[in-house]
């Protein structure tokens, strides 16, 4: 299990870095950029994880993971729209209300740039690789696929109520689904769905007990 688990954080880091560089430099304009609010003294992972912005993260990760069981959207379907790249042609395949997709992405642009902004070191560590991200990088993702579904489709009443009994590290766990974040924004329109992938990947990566024990495996 223990080699599972390092070979999964691996593959999600490399998926972080690797995606990160498709970026276009529009995507990353911060205007009037402002460092305030930092604290020296603490982590960087300490700080990014009790931001506003991380926090909205996790309810889009949430929010998209529960829109594939709702959907029905199948992993032929994911692969399609995350192939497509286009708003229009995502919310065909997905069934997924084009406004709803445009809304998710626009969050998640807001979150990841105010986050950038604020702490620069984040963006260096997405930069660090010059390989473009790809669906490759959300094998472990894809290859569950249809168990993830399965899983949350069929969880019992109240299971995800018990957020007390999740725990994560998370230092580790909220650098890594900011670096999901950053490099999902460039696939365009199917963003909110590779997000739901990075996510997946960085929760089982690094949270276990509760409610995730039930979905990562």
């Amino acid at each position: 299990m223990e080699k599972k688990m390092r070979i999964l954080r691996k593959r999600a880091l490399r998926f972080f870095i690797a995606a990160s560089c498709a970026l276009a430099p529009s995507v990353l304009l911060l205007v009037n950029c402002q460092e305030s609010g930092k604290n020296p003294v603490r982590s960087l992972d300490e700080q990014v994880s009790e931001t506003p912005e991380f926090r909205d993260l996790e309810m889009i990760r949430k929010q998209v993971l529960k829109m594939l069981v709702e959907k029905g959207i199948t992993r032929h379907q994911f692969l399609r729209a995350c192939r497509a790249g286009e708003t229009v042609e995502v919310a065909d395949i997905t069934g997924i209300n084009s406004l709803e997709l445009a809304t998710l992405t626009a969050r998640m642009k807001a979150d990841i740039d105010g986050l950038m902004c604020r702490y620069p070191e984040l963006r260096k560590l997405g930069k660090s690789s010059d390989k473009p991200g790809d669906l490759e990088s959300l094998t472990p993702f894809l290859e569950r696929y249809d168990r993830i579904v399965e899983k949350l489709s069929t969880a019992p009443d109240g299971l995800f109520k018990a957020e007390a009994r999740v725990g994560c590290a998370y230092g580790q766990y909220s650098t890594c689904l900011v670096l999901a974040g950053f490099g999902a924004v460039a696939t365009g329109g199917a963003a909110p769905l590779v997000y739901a992938g990075g996510a997946y990947l960085c929760l089982c990566s690094y949270c276990s007990g509760g409610w995730v024990s039930w979905v990562c495996f």
